[in-house]
């Protein structure tokens, strides 16, 4: 079952980081648990968003497909032009093709089980197959009363700064490879195994 594999690899992350947090000298027994729990998290999220694995639901709940600023859908990384600090690095893999939901976006809270995008992978026929979800908030929307980054599933989102090919303005952003395999990682922005027809 996939979301077993992957609340695997989020279990071990998790005990890695409790087992620093000993190593360094924390008393686990002192502290209220963690507010959070990714694995919840996971399992929250997949529980909202399989039913996106039919377009048409994503489309009806209100997700309408998204252009980056060059007029493109179907996004996949050539080279890293353009992002701060990763100028002249090789091809990173693709993304997919966003449907993103506006009124998530225009909501500052990070919600496990409200994504902001549902990304899909087309295949040689043209159809469409949800792979990844998405979460961003505008930078300046986060930053009004938050001091830092905000997080899911554990992990603090990545800031994407202005240029970028995206969104005219910085935002914070987080994909969670939820229903293909990347082997950069479940939490890693773009996968060497999805691919654009025309990328």
């Amino acid at each position: 079952m996939r979301i077993a594999r992957v609340i695997a690899a989020v279990a071990a992350v998790a005990a890695l980081a409790g087992a620093s947090a000993v190593a360094a000298g924390a008393h686990p027994s002192h502290h209220p648990a963690p507010r959070y729990d990714p694995v919840h998290q996971l399992v929250q999220a997949e529980q909202a968003t399989t039913k996106y694995q039919t377009l048409a639901v994503a489309k009806r709940d209100g997700y309408g497909i998204f252009h980056d600023l060059n007029g493109i859908t179907c996004i996949a990384d050539t080279g890293m032009e353009g992002m701060e600090g990763m100028e002249g690095m090789a091809g990173m893999g693709g993304m997919g093709v966003h449907y993103v939901k506006g009124a998530n976006v225009d909501d500052p809270a990070e919600v496990a089980s409200r994504p902001e995008a549902v990304v899909y992978e087309p295949d040689r026929h043209g159809h469409l197959h949800l792979v990844a979800l998405e979460y961003l908030v505008p930078k300046a929307a986060w930053d009004k009363s938050h001091r830092d980054p905000p997080s899911l599933f554990g992990q603090p989102f990545m800031l994407n700064p202005v240029p970028n090919r995206f969104l005219p303005v910085a935002f914070y952003s987080l994909h969670v490879w939820l229903y293909k395999a990347n082997p950069s990682g479940l939490f890693a922005m773009w996968n060497p195994q999805v691919h654009c027809p025309a990328a």
